[in-house]
C-alpha cells in the first residue's frame, strides 16, 4: 500500500501526497490472528441469501487443535441489502450423508453489517468474543444467516460444487434463524460434494 498512515475515524489510508484509499475493516482479520483451515479457491457457484433462502453452511474437518476466534466466507452482494448477517459455529457432523447441522449444536454466534459487503466477491468475517475450542480431526459446520433482503437485494455466498475427498458438504435452508431445537428438517438443500469458500483463524 506504500507509506502513509491510517485514519481510524474515517477508515482511510492517507498517503504523503494527501490521496486516500478507503479501507473496509470487515475484509481483514484483526490483530495477530493465525489462518488455520481453509478452502480459498475453486468457487464456481453462489447461494443467494435474503430472499427465499435464509441460511447457508459448510462443513469441514480440522487439521489441528486450535481455538477458533474468527471465520470468513467469500461473499458479494447484489443490489443494496441492509441489516446484519449472523455467523454460527456448529459442532455437527454432516459428512458423508445428507444430514444437515443439528440446531442444538450451535456453540458460538457473531454478526456482520451487510452494508460493508461489496458487489465484488471478497472475504468477510465473523469475530467471536467467546472463542471456541476445536479439536484435531473433528468435523464442524460454519453457517451464515441473513433474511433481511428482498428481490434484487441479496448476499451471495460463494461455494465449490465439487470437492474431492468426501469430507465436505454444503447446505442451505429457507427458514431461520437456527434455534434451540433440532429443526434440521428445514435444511432442504444439499450439495454433498460441495463446500463453501471459508477460512478459520485462531
Amino acid at each position: 500500500m506504500g507509506t502513509g498512515s491510517v485514519n481510524p475515524a474515517l477508515n482511510v489510508f492517507e498517503t504523503p501526497n494527501m490521496s486516500t484509499v478507503f479501507i473496509n475493516p470487515y475484509r481483514f482479520a484483526s490483530g495477530s490472528l493465525v489462518l488455520q483451515d481453509s478452502l480459498e479457491t475453486g468457487d464456481n457457484a453462489d447461494r443467494a441469501l435474503g430472499n427465499g433462502v435464509a441460511c447457508a453452511g459448510t462443513s469441514f474437518q480440522t487439521t489441528s487443535a486450535y481455538t477458533c476466534a474468527r471465520f470468513e466466507f467469500l461473499m458479494s452482494k447484489t443490489g443494496s441489502p441492509t441489516g446484519n448477517m449472523t455467523g454460527y459455529i456448529y459442532t455437527s457432523d454432516p459428512f458423508g450423508s445428507n444430514n444437515p447441522p443439528d440446531d442444538r449444536d450451535v456453540v458460538a454466534t457473531a454478526t456482520l453489517d451487510v452494508s460493508t459487503i461489496s458487489a465484488t466477491k471478497d472475504w468477510y468475517g465473523f469475530d467471536f468474543t467467546g472463542a471456541t475450542a476445536f479439536t484435531d480431526a473433528t468435523n464442524y459446520q460454519l453457517v451464515v444467516y441473513y433474511d433481511a433482503g428482498s428481490s434484487g437485494n441479496v448476499i451471495n455466498v460463494r461455494y465449490d460444487t465439487f470437492v474431492s475427498g468426501g469430507t465436505v458438504s454444503f447446505h442451505w435452508r429457507g427458514t431461520g434463524p437456527p434455534g434451540s431445537s433440532n429443526d434440521d428438517i428445514f435444511w432442504g438443500g444439499h450439495d454433498l460434494n460441495g463446500s463453501g469458500m471459508f477460512k478459520t483463524f485462531s
